[in-house]
């Protein structure tokens, strides 16, 4: 699978993905680095609970990588300074009629 968009995938951003949850604190798995694209505009989004939220960040990534859960960890790439945001949605766009290139959309609180 060749993917369209290989050349927009510039930014080194580290997820934790979120595991669980005690009484007391959330668990993540360790921190990864993948290729994506970082944009830190703000915007509104729904959460997963239909709440109207304003999303901090939006980091794009190829479609290859794994479903990153709600209330992750993602980081902005350091020389973007680094900012930490949790995961408020994460949408799959996949190539339709309109032969769009594949993508995730994650946006961040």
């Amino acid at each position: 699978m060749v993917d369209e968009l290989d050349e927009w995938w510039q930014h080194d951003i580290s997820v934790s993905r979120k595991t669980g949850s005690s009484g007391y604190t959330d668990t993540f798995d360790s921190p990864v680095v993948l290729k994506g694209f970082y944009d830190g505009g703000q915007r509104m989004v729904r959460s997963s609970t239909g709440d109207q939220v304003i999303a901090q960040a939006t980091a794009f990534f190829p479609p290859t990588i794994d479903f990153i859960p709600t209330e992750s960890l993602v980081a902005a790439p350091s020389n973007l300074g680094g900012r930490v945001g949790k995961v408020i949605t994460c949408t799959k766009h996949e190539v339709g009629e309109l032969e769009l290139p594949t993508h995730w959309e994650v946006t961040l609180e």
